[in-house]
């Protein structure tokens, strides 16, 4: 529940003395803490660096995107470049991921950048 979380940070926002921000337990960073981890909550990057597995494809060790159909892990740089994800550009003809969608196609980031 963040209610009290978001109090706390109003109060603090306001000015109102003795009131000081959590900590996360895991780093000490004064960040917001709302992801649960072990029954305490920590904030996004500890919960992403419990969570790292070495990548089914490229061996990284990162938090993982999602998983292939056998459960392995994919990491968001191999998830981005599989030729599954890839669409042909309306701009360019090839086939690239996509960084824009037009009513008419996708671009890719290159021909995105020349269209602004």
């Amino acid at each position: 529940m963040r209610v009290i979380p978001r109090f706390v940070e109003r109060l603090h926002a306001a000015g109102v003395a003795g009131i000081v921000l959590p900590a996360c337990p895991g780093c000490h960073r004064v960040v917001r803490i709302d992801k649960p981890l072990d029954g305490v909550r920590v904030c996004r990057t500890c919960i992403a660096h419990s969570r790292i597995e070495e990548c089914s494809r490229c061996s990284a060790r990162r938090e993982p995107v999602t998983r292939d159909p056998g459960g392995s892990p994919i990491c968001a740089n191999c998830f981005i470049t599989d030729p599954a994800n890839l669409e042909t550009c309306l701009g360019c003809g090839r086939r690239r991921k996509v960084n824009r969608r037009l009513a008419d196609g996708p671009l890719c980031p290159t021909c995105h950048a020349l269209r602004r």
